[in-house]
């Protein structure tokens, strides 16, 4: 017996731990812009798949409350 022991995970776990894990980029020491570059390049906006479609949008850090 090794010494890990088992432990049960959901599917979605294990997906989101293999993803952070192939992801290094780092994001949050990116500009504004180029966050706004990489889901352009990802088609959002575009994709009829994917959140914003029919949208353009400017990532700003926090939006202004409407009055």
């Amino acid at each position: 017996m090794g010494w890990k022991s088992t432990i049960d995970i959901t599917r979605r776990e294990a997906i989101q731990a293999i993803m952070a894990a192939l992801d290094k980029t780092p994001y949050d020491d990116m500009t504004n812009q180029e966050l706004e570059s990489i889901m352009y390049d990802l088609n959002f906006g575009d994709d009829l798949d994917k959140p914003y479609f029919g949208r353009n949008f400017n990532i700003v850090d926090k939006l202004e409350e409407e009055n």
